[in-house]
């Protein structure tokens, strides 16, 4: 299950993976994020990933 704020970030970076600002809030979020596998940083391309898991927990909160 997410949070609000876990499942803002996951939409936020789906939307524009380039784009993760740096404030403590969606910081923290990501670092969930990351530890339940639901999202990654490729540092060639230099942006965040969305990994499958968290596109189905998101399509799973979406139709609750």
């Amino acid at each position: 299950m997410l949070t609000a704020t876990q499942r803002r970030e996951i939409e936020l970076l789906i939307r524009d993976p380039k784009h993760g600002s740096s404030d403590r809030k969606r910081d923290r979020a990501r670092t969930a994020l990351i530890r339940k596998g639901m999202i990654l940083f490729d540092r060639r391309a230099w942006q965040w990933e969305v990994l499958p898991a968290g596109r189905a927990a998101l399509s799973d909160e979406v139709t609750r």
